[in-house]
């Protein structure tokens, strides 16, 4: 279902018009290879962007936005110009998302025609495209925390590393336990251990850069890929992670709760695959721990060797 929100979309009178049949077979040939254009991907960006592909052929604008309803997807195409056309788009009442575009001069009602004729060709394979992205991103993320998952960080740390090899940046990984989590748990309820849980990621997620990525390894184990980052400024950033954790109670079912945290840096070497640098991490948050706790450690290659 289409619900347009027409903003300076005004009709105009146009000059050349072709015989009615003609252009409902150009819109039929048109929208059957938009179709079958659709039907190859189930990812909504690169889906939307066919569609606006095919959409240029047929009708001019400068500018195009799409927003998803409740996805993080937001494609921008242009610049936003004077007149603007605007639909809602929605399968059974459930919205998809938001698509505009725009241009110098108005929309006639025949181009206005044809967009709707077009956009009913799109919104089925929007819906399960975004369906698709939706049960792999839940697939992927902790559902208590919210915090991306064990295995969104084995593939996120596959691709970074490669990244990182392929144009010569730094990369590095900081491993966060909380401290005495048993004890929060065996003091305060395993509900005030899921709360501290959850909050603690949002600490992490506020402390981080938008570039930066936090997992929840498993259990009350953490771990945030700084992409770009060499070791100076993850044990920065790591320092900053310890004092947001224990600077302030953690609020608890029934009282506020002291949490500190003990965490581990290491940084990407010449030899390193995705299982060496954790393990370097790891063997640094060992020794984070063995030192008393609530403190940040880096790996020494010397003193730690990773076979």
């Amino acid at each position: 279902m289409l619900k347009k929100h027409p903003t300076r979309a005004t009709s105009r009178a146009h000059d050349a018009r072709a015989p009615e049949a003609d252009l409902s077979l150009t819109r039929l040939r048109q929208r059957l290879r938009v179709s079958d254009l659709l039907q190859r991907t189930l990812d909504p960006e690169l889906l939307v962007g066919a569609f606006l592909d095919a959409l240029a052929e047929l009708i001019a604008f400068d500018g195009a936005r799409f927003k998803c309803a409740d996805f993080p997807l937001e494609l921008h195409r242009g610049r936003t110009a004077r007149h603007r056309c605007t639909y809602a788009l929605t399968v059974e009442s459930t919205p998809l998302g938001e698509l505009q575009l725009s241009r110098k001069t108005r929309f006639t009602n025949a181009e206005l025609e044809t967009l709707e004729d077009m956009l009913s060709g799109l919104t089925y394979p929007l819906r399960n495209a975004l369906t698709h992205q939706r049960a792999l991103r839940a697939s992927l993320v902790d559902p208590l925390t919210g915090a991306c998952n064990r295995g969104a960080f084995e593939i996120a740390l596959s691709r970074e590393l490669g990244l990182a090899r392929r144009h010569g940046t730094p990369l590095s990984l900081i491993l966060l336990d909380i401290d005495y989590f048993k004890a929060i748990n065996d003091q305060h309820g395993h509900h005030s251990g899921d709360k501290v849980l959850c909050e603690l990621a949002d600490r992490l997620r506020a402390c981080v850069r938008s570039s930066d990525a936090v997992f929840r390894f498993g259990g009350e184990e953490f771990v945030i890929i700084l992409a770009n980052t060499a070791l100076d400024g993850a044990l920065r950033l790591a320092e900053r992670v310890r004092r947001s954790t224990a600077r302030q109670p953690f609020a608890g079912t029934e009282a506020p709760i002291a949490v500190t945290a003990s965490l581990g840096v290491a940084t990407l070497e010449h030899d390193d695959e995705t299982l060496s640098l954790f393990e370097k991490a790891d063997e640094a948050l060992y020794d984070a721990k063995a030192k008393g706790r609530n403190q940040v450690c880096r790996y020494h290659p010397s003193d730690n060797p990773v076979e």
